[in-house]
């Protein structure tokens, strides 16, 4: 009984929501990729602080730093990007599937939404836009944000661009971007762990 009332609410949730991305898609899209950017972000300090031993802070200007990002960047970019890939390249198929994570994950991801989240992140930092800076902060953070991008949004964006309707696509890009935004931000303040290294040491 109470499985079903669950089940029932979730659907409520659902419709609700994908009403809204329909309604207004590119506010809906900011306030969700906002939020979830700015709960990766506090989770990310949480993982980065725990067992420190020293006493826990929060970086402000970094959160606002994500949060900015997600709201004015990702958010109304993502409403628009799943449309964009099923008119380049059909739906519905494993090819139009693997072509559009290729272009995703090749050279948009890479090459201008991780750069310009570092962009947003270092020109909140310094109180203005500094092209000199953002590049400094590529050259050494830029390859573990790429690694860990492919390692959380692959597979996800599979699920997402095979099983996921059109409609609710940026809603479940909402829901990723929480795992790509945590890791983005591990990177971004330089202690992003290497995960194999890790396990190898525990064997």
């Amino acid at each position: 009984m109470k499985l079903a009332g669950a089940r029932s609410h979730a659907s409520q949730c659902v419709a609700w929501y994908s009403g809204l991305t329909q309604k207004a898609p590119l506010r809906t899209g900011s306030a969700t990729l906002g939020l979830l950017a700015g709960l990766g972000d506090v989770t990310a300090q949480r993982l980065e602080q725990r067992g420190s031993g020293s006493e826990v802070s929060f970086d402000w200007t970094r959160f606002l730093s994500f949060v900015s990002f997600g709201a004015l960047f990702n958010g109304p970019v993502n409403t628009k990007l799943y449309t964009c890939y099923v008119r380049l390249f059909g739906d519905g198929n494993l090819r139009a599937v693997a072509k559009a994570i290729a272009l995703d994950q090749l050279v948009y991801m890479p090459f201008i939404a991780i750069p310009m989240s570092f962009a947003f992140k270092d020109s909140i930092t310094n109180g203005r836009i500094a092209p000199a800076k953002v590049w400094e902060s590529l050259v050494v953070r830029w390859k573990a944000a790429v690694l860990g991008c492919w390692a959380v949004m692959v597979p996800l964006e599979f699920i997402n661009l095979y099983y996921v309707p059109l409609r609710l696509r940026t809603a479940m890009s909402g829901l990723m971007s929480f795992a790509w935004m945590t890791v983005l931000s591990n990177a971004q303040s330089g202690r992003l762990r290497d995960d194999r290294a890790d396990a190898a040491k525990h064997r």
